[in-house]
């Protein structure tokens, strides 16, 4: 599961990145990222 650790360690570079951004902005990109990966998760669930 390698993809998964790649996966981890990429979300927690972005999160160190977002800190130093102002959270108005944060936020629209959190509501974004969460859209995102909602429909990513769908997506490869309805594969499944």
């Amino acid at each position: 599961m390698g993809f998964m650790k790649d996966w981890k360690d990429a979300m927690e570079k972005q999160k160190a990145e977002d800190a130093k951004k102002d959270p108005k902005q944060l936020r629209k990109e959190n509501i974004f990222t969460g859209i995102i990966l909602l429909v990513l998760i769908f997506g490869i669930g309805s594969c499944m």
